[in-house]
Order: C-alpha cells, then sequence, then structure tokens
C-alpha cells in the first residue's frame, strides 16, 4: 500500500512541477515564441510569470545560501565549546577518622579509623577544535540516585569536586561543589559516592564531609539524608556551567558489608534525559 501512495505522489508533485516552477518558465516560452502572436493581454501575463518565477527562484537561493552560512558558523562555534568527556570511572579507598557523634571527641580514647572506599568520574575537557571559549566555566553538577530493581529514587545531591588543599603542613583531601574552571586538556575528579566498610549502605557526597566528626555514619547519624540502601545503583550525573550541559547514566553496584563498589558502567545520555521515561518496569517492578 505505501508503494501506491509513493507512486500518486510523484504523479502529483510531478503535475505541480509542470504547472510551475522553472517548468512554468519553459512552458510559457513557448507560448509566446511558438504558434499564433499572442494577444497583448496574454504576452503580459507570461512575462508576469516568467518574471515572478525567476525572481522567486533567485529570493529561494539568496535564502538557502544564507541558510548554509549561519550553519557553517554555528558548526564551527560548536567545535570550540567546552566538550567534557568521561576517562574514567575509578574506586579509591583511604583511611578515615570517624567520631561518635558530631563535633564530640575524647581525647583520652585512641582514634578510630575505618577504611572509605570512593567512587569518581574523572572528566577532561576535550573540545573539537580550540579556542578562547573551549575553558568551560562556572562547572556544577547534580547526581540523583535511583534503586536500578524497582527505578525508585534514592536521593539526589550536588556534586562535589576533589580539591587538595594545604593544611597543618601536609596535602588534604577537600572537595567544593562549583568548579571555576576546567582548561582545555585539564580533568578533574567528581566524586559520586563513598562508603564505610562497616556499613552495607553507601552515601552520595564525598569523604571531606565527615572530617573532625561533622558528620557521622549511620542510618541514625547526620549523614542519614544522603544515604543510599539499593545494592544496584543507577547515578543520573548532570554537569552544568558557562556553554557546557552534558548528562550520564553511571551504573553501578554496592558490594554490601565490608566490601566497596564494582561494575560501574558509564555512558553519555542528552541533557533533557529522564530516569522514569528510560526504564520500564515489569509485574514486579523489575526492568
Amino acid at each position: 500500500m505505501r508503494h501506491v501512495f509513493e507512486w500518486i505522489g510523484r504523479w502529483v508533485f510531478g503535475a505541480v512541477a509542470l504547472g510551475s516552477g522553472i517548468f512554468s518558465l519553459v512552458r510559457e516560452g513557448i507560448g509566446l515564441y511558438l504558434g499564433e502572436h499572442a494577444e497583448p493581454r496574454t504576452a503580459f501575463e507570461r512575462c508576469m510569470i516568467i518574471a515572478f518565477v525567476i525572481s522567486a527562484a533567485i529570493a529561494w537561493g539568496q535564502e538557502r545560501s544564507e541558510v548554509l552560512r549561519e550553519r557553517q558558523r554555528y558548526k564551527e562555534k560548536f567545535k570550540g565549546l567546552p566538550r567534557l568527556q568521561v576517562r574514567e570511572v575509578g574506586v579509591g579507598t583511604s583511611s578515615e577518622r570517624v567520631a561518635p557523634s558530631p563535633g564530640i571527641v575524647n581525647l583520652d580514647d585512641p582514634p578510630k579509623r575505618t577504611t572509605v572506599y570512593s567512587l569518581s568520574m574523572e572528566l577532561v575537557n576535550n573540545p573539537v577544535a580550540c579556542t578562547p571559549q573551549s575553558v568551560a566555566k562556572g562547572v556544577s553538577a547534580t547526581i540523583s540516585f535511583y534503586n536500578a530493581a524497582n527505578a525508585q529514587r534514592e536521593c539526589s545531591v550536588d556534586g562535589r569536586w576533589e580539591k587538595i588543599i594545604a593544611q597543618g603542613g601536609r596535602m588534604e583531601q577537600s572537595s567544593e561543589n562549583l568548579v571555576d574552571e576546567i582548561p582545555i586538556n585539564s580533568r578533574r575528579l567528581l566524586i559520586v559516592a563513598i562508603k564505610d566498610e562497616a556499613e552495607a549502605s553507601c552515601y552520595g557526597t564525598s569523604v571531606d564531609a565527615f572530617h573532625d566528626g561533622a558528620y557521622v555514619f549511620g542510618e541514625t547519624g547526620n549523614a542519614s539524608p544522603w544515604a543510599i540502601k539499593a545494592k544496584d545503583i543507577d547515578a543520573v550525573v548532570r554537569v552544568r556551567g558557562i556553554s557546557v550541559d552534558q548528562c550520564w547514566l553511571l551504573k553501578f553496584t554496592n558490594d554490601g558489608l565490608g566490601k566497596g563498589f564494582a561494575s560501574a558502567t558509564c555512558k553519555e545520555v542528552e541533557p533533557s534525559f529522564t530516569y522514569a521515561s528510560s526504564v520500564s518496569p515489569g509485574p514486579q517492578g523489575r526492568h
């Protein structure tokens, strides 16, 4: 049936083309210079038709040329914009002091330490063409975590970028919510989640949030709003800034008590990506 409509369409478009456009010039020219001498009124009408078709063709050509030039300028500009790429998704470990409660430290007791796992995305600014506009500025991130088993949202956080600072004569890991700029070919580490080996859950924040007992791990600790209890986790990571708007879907697994993260995969998606529309829950809520 589709072929029948295509055949009819070709004939209709052919008839329209013969009755207007460039084919009408041939038709009207034949009418003017062949056969019997045309009446003045008929000759005038035919000349008007020819002039209209020629002027319309010129206007169309000029407009088309301008559109193509504008499209080329846009492509050149787009090539020079910042382009962040995920170079690596990695898991790191560190030994951290754990406080019993916020701001309370008993000097008589030796500090308790635990191993903390960190899941991070290393992003590099790799524009197609290097221009003064290729530097990513004012970059921030938002991360939403979902339980991959039932597509339920666990929590959403403002992403934190790793930052090394000097403190007490030594370099310590810190973090920040906003990156002033990411130059061409420079890398920055976005901290996605952390986990205390003594817990089964993980957290959507950074290790330095727990320095000096500011926050406490555990379901009753003041870090509980960041807790992620799911085993298989999907994280939607959106990074935005001046001339930057990109999004990734990061899938990873929390291996449980005494273990870290595993099976991390990442792919870039459109900035308008919504997790709810990307999954199709089955009868048991799985996708």
